[in-house]
């Protein structure tokens, strides 16, 4: 676990990486204090067992981006927030989500930003699975003048 992830107070809301090579999250995270679980697909069961734990009983949240691996169970010790919703992505979403960036309401965690020359070093660590947050290529680079 690393608490701020190297970021300033101001830079991110985020205070805790978690480095699912080493950790679970879980174990890491304390008991109905998360608001939000984004679910990128990495854990197909994770509704019925550790979100569960680890959302706020009453407000917490789970978003995951594929269908889950078993039947979705009634929530038994802990949160209670679960709707299904199938979406196609469009312009007008992607604007709503531009939005909520813009005002600073998500703001990710950059691991590192490469120039485009440096495209095979990204893709490497890319490829082992090791960024603790996003990798950005700089395409063009922009310049003092």
């Amino acid at each position: 676990m690393e608490k701020e992830a190297g970021l300033s107070e101001s830079s991110s809301p985020v205070r805790l990486t978690v480095d699912y090579h080493t950790e679970k999250w879980v174990d890491v995270l304390e008991n109905h204090s998360v608001d939000v679980i984004y679910d990128c697909g990495m854990e197909a069961n994770a509704w019925n067992t550790d979100a569960q734990l680890t959302l706020k009983k009453d407000t917490g949240r789970f978003v995951t981006l594929l269908p889950l691996a078993e039947p979705v169970q009634p929530a038994k010790f802990g949160a209670k927030n679960l709707n299904y919703v199938i979406c196609v992505p469009n312009f007008k979403d992607l604007d709503e989500i531009t939005k909520i960036v813009e005002k600073g309401e998500l703001v990710p965690v950059i691991d590192t930003v490469y120039e485009f020359e440096k495209l095979l070093p990204a893709l490497a660590k890319l490829k082992g699975r090791h960024a603790r947050g996003k990798l950005v290529m700089q395409v063009n680079p922009v310049t003092s003048e």
